[in-house]
């Protein structure tokens, strides 16, 4: 009887204390961090900030979402968002903010660029899955002024591309933790999607388009949209897009454009006289969404042909875009090295100390199965009567 007493005075002492919430906060007393960029200015050694923060109006007595973009810097980046504090009046709050933006001048400025990171890494509110940007524009902060928005908050929209990249394929969003586990490995060279405002018509957007290719801490080149979606296969990343390529026949060249139905590549590491070589072999299926001939080839020979053709400008694309890394990144962002680490542990050890430098040199096969799987809702192209 005692020892049920105890039991039953233990539950209900832990419900009574135990029910309310350790760290607590009022919503009024700190404001929302929706997205951030980063510049830097040389001439005063700063960072400089530019937080777009969430707010709450009362419109037409209906409650609308805004946003408002919150500037400020510091000798640091924690430095900066504390100095925001005497001119917004409240702390910043982490968790919902979706994107990061650096300007090229903080990367190439490495003690910034890491100060930067070390904070989003090491902050309790900010999540591991918002993602990570470079501006191609000389200053970050532009992106904040643009005509087109699909919604009141920029960073939201932004996010919302980025979530969505597998129906486009021209940029890899990556994640805080992704870059960071990348940044810290020995086998592969991390990479993040680029932004950049472009006109489009008479009004100003903010596009996402491309890669920046890093080794260690440092930009060493870009690939544009095109390099991009093949880089994607290479690392087993593609699930979606289009690929549009020129079909060459006896009357003609015209463009036909496939949508990326699904795609798988398998990587294998062999050695041959201490020459590393690595095995691609792609599986790509689409779909032909767009046909700009009237020439009907939409019979097996025909098909035949587009997928001959196809297979062939893929394959020497993805022969270019290996060469490039090679010889002018010199910088391995396929991952061949986590191949070799893996599948062959006593010659990575011969080459981990200087891997950048053998992986300029190692051969490559590719093989690529491309198959044409439907046509969607037609099987010939348009007929003109004449």
């Amino acid at each position: 009887m005692k020892k049920k007493l105890i039991i039953l005075t233990t539950i209900i002492t832990t419900c009574l204390t135990c029910t309310s919430c350790w760290n607590y906060k009022e919503i009024e007393d700190e404001y929302i961090v929706a997205g951030v960029s980063m510049d830097y200015d040389s001439q005063k050694d700063e960072i400089v900030i530019n937080l777009e923060i969430v707010k709450s109006e009362l419109k037409e007595k209906e409650m609308a979402i805004k946003s408002k973009v919150i500037e400020n810097r510091g000798p640091s980046f924690f430095d900066a968002i504390r100095n925001t504090v005497q001119t917004s009046g409240k702390k910043a709050f982490w968790s919902h903010c979706k994107v990061f933006i650096f300007s090229n001048s903080i990367i190439e400025n490495t003690s910034m660029f890491m100060s930067a990171l070390d904070f989003i890494r090491r902050d309790p509110e900010v999540r591991d899955d918002a993602y990570i940007l470079v501006s191609r524009d000389p200053l970050a902060k532009d992106v904040w002024d643009t005509d087109v928005k699909i919604t009141d908050i920029t960073s939201f929209y932004l996010g919302d591309m980025l979530e969505n990249e597998k129906n486009i394929s021209t940029y890899h969003a990556t994640e805080i933790w992704k870059f960071i586990n990348a940044l810290e490995d020995d086998y592969i060279s991390p990479t993040l999607p680029t932004i950049k405002k472009e006109k489009y018509l008479d009004k100003t957007i903010s596009k996402i388009h491309g890669t920046a290719v890093f080794k260690e801490t440092n930009i060493v080149g870009w690939l544009d949209g095109n390099e991009t979606e093949n880089f994607l296969l290479l690392i087993d990343e593609l699930k979606g897009g289009v690929y549009t390529i020129d079909i060459k026949t006896e009357d003609e060249t015209f463009p036909i454009s496939f949508e990326i139905l699904s795609s798988k590549t398998k990587l294998s590491p062999s050695i041959n006289e201490g020459i590393i070589q690595i095995n691609i072999s792609s599986k790509i299926d689409v779909n032909i969404n767009e046909y700009s001939s009237l020439t009907n080839l939409f019979n097996p020979n025909g098909l035949k042909l587009i997928e001959n053709q196809a297979k062939k400008s893929i394959t020497k694309d993805v022969t270019t875009l290996i060469k490039k890394a090679q010889k002018e990144l010199k910088s391995d962002i396929f991952g061949f090295g986590r191949v070799v680490k893996i599948n062959m542990p006593e010659v990575w050890r011969n080459f981990e100390d200087d891997w950048n430098k053998e992986f300029c040199n190692i051969d490559f096969t590719f093989d690529l199965d491309f198959e044409i799987k439907g046509s969607a809702l037609k099987s010939r192209p348009l007929k003109v009567v004449k």
